[in-house]
C-alpha cells in the first residue's frame, strides 16, 4: 500500500480546493436569479447555464494553474485525463 501524502501537500490541496470552490461560488451568486443561456446537456431534466459554465472554467483554471498535470472531470464537461 502507498504511503499517504505528506500533510503540507494535503493542506495545500485542500487551500486550493477551498479558494477555487469559493471564487466560483461567488460567480454563481453573481449570476444567481437572472442566469442566461440556460439549456439542456442530455434531456430536459438535465438544465445548465451560462452561470454553470462559467463556474467550471474557473474551477479548471483555478486547478489547472495550480496543478497542471492534475486530471479533473467536470460535471459540464470538463475532462483532463492525468498525468500526475
Amino acid at each position: 500500500m502507498a504511503a499517504p501524502p505528506p500533510p503540507a501537500l494535503t493542506d495545500a490541496l485542500l487551500a486550493l480546493a477551498v479558494a477555487a470552490a469559493e471564487a466560483a461560488g461567488r460567480v454563481l451568486l453573481e449570476r444567481y436569479g437572472h442566469a442566461t443561456g440556460v439549456g439542456a446537456k442530455t434531456s430536459v431534466t438535465d438544465p445548465v447555464s451560462d452561470a454553470d459554465r462559467a463556474s467550471e472554467a474557473l474551477l479548471v483554471d483555478r486547478l489547472l494553474a495550480e496543478r497542471p498535470d492534475d486530471g479533473l472531470l467536470g460535471e459540464e464537461g470538463a475532462d483532463r485525463p492525468s498525468g500526475s
